[in-house]
């Protein structure tokens, strides 16, 4: 099972550098969860959420959360990407840590306005069903917002 909190190392296949991916939202009703990545703090422009090293055991320099390159996957893909090797699973984040990364989310300008929706999936305890029903949009919905957004 995964949930918020868990850790993933992903090849950066351009750079050939590791990244540490972490699962920050419960799963909506698509189940798909949000997922946030650490990169180095001098590379990325946000800084709505900055670890130093020892905070978590992957980090070994200044780290900043990179929220414009969030991703969304099911725990089926997870599991799978898990099972073939093309991911590792890391130490799970402490509980401050995923709560600095899911603070970070909320006032982030970073983070695509289309997962906007996953903030209220950002809790301690699975969401009720009837939240996760109300808060994810439809994906007609979503179609529209991406085909506008490339029009500007």
């Amino acid at each position: 099972m995964v949930q918020p909190g868990d850790c993933f190392l992903v090849l950066h296949q351009a750079s050939g550098i590791y990244h540490l991916w972490v699962v920050i939202s419960w799963p909506d009703v698509y189940h798909h969860m949000l997922l946030v990545n650490l990169t180095d703090a001098n590379k990325c422009n946000d800084d709505s959420c900055l670890f130093k090293v020892g905070d978590h055991p992957f980090i070994t320099k200044l780290s900043a959360v990179h929220y414009a390159g969030a991703r969304v996957s099911s725990e089926h893909v997870l599991d799978e990407r898990e099972a073939s090797g093309d991911i590792k699973r890391r130490e799970f984040a402490r509980p401050r840590f995923l709560r600095k990364i899911q603070e970070g989310a909320r006032i982030s300008h970073g983070l695509d306005f289309e997962y906007h929706y996953f903030r209220d999936l950002m809790t301690e305890q699975p969401p009720p069903v009837e939240l996760v029903r109300a808060v994810t949009p439809r994906r007609k919905v979503l179609v529209k917002v991406k085909r506008s957004q490339a029009r500007s």
